[in-house]
């Protein structure tokens, strides 16, 4: 019986971030639109980004500035059940916004889409 994804990693330029567990991965790459008339003649293709999503425990040595500013990063997704996914190129796309009690923080990034050749 294979193992099922449960733990993820993120590492954000090769630092792993203290993500809470729940991170996401949109794949990005080509969405296809149909084309319709009495009957589908075919389909469009536009490019939408790669993105993950995840949170963040604020800790006392955590640089929030510096995060909020990241662009042109590395962000791995690597799962316990063994592949590791990579998005090129990507930045911060959301205002980071720190929550107090449970001393959270939601990251969005999007990027270049996976490429299938990145994944092992």
């Amino acid at each position: 019986m294979g193992q099922v994804t449960g733990i993820v990693k993120v590492a954000v330029n090769g630092k792993v971030q203290r993500s809470e567990i729940g991170a996401s991965l949109d794949f990005g790459g080509k969405e296809r639109e149909s084309a319709v008339g009495y009957r589908v003649y075919g389909y469009s293709e536009k490019l939408k980004a790669a993105g993950v999503k995840f949170s963040i425990f604020h800790m006392a040595d955590t640089d929030l500035i510096a995060l909020k500013d990241i662009v042109g990063a590395t962000v791995r997704f690597e799962c316990d059940s063994g592949p590791i996914y990579v998005i090129t190129n990507a930045f911060v796309t959301k205002c980071l916004t720190l929550k107090g009690g449970d001393g959270k923080t939601d990251v969005e990034m999007e990027g270049d889409p996976v490429d299938t050749t990145q994944s092992s």
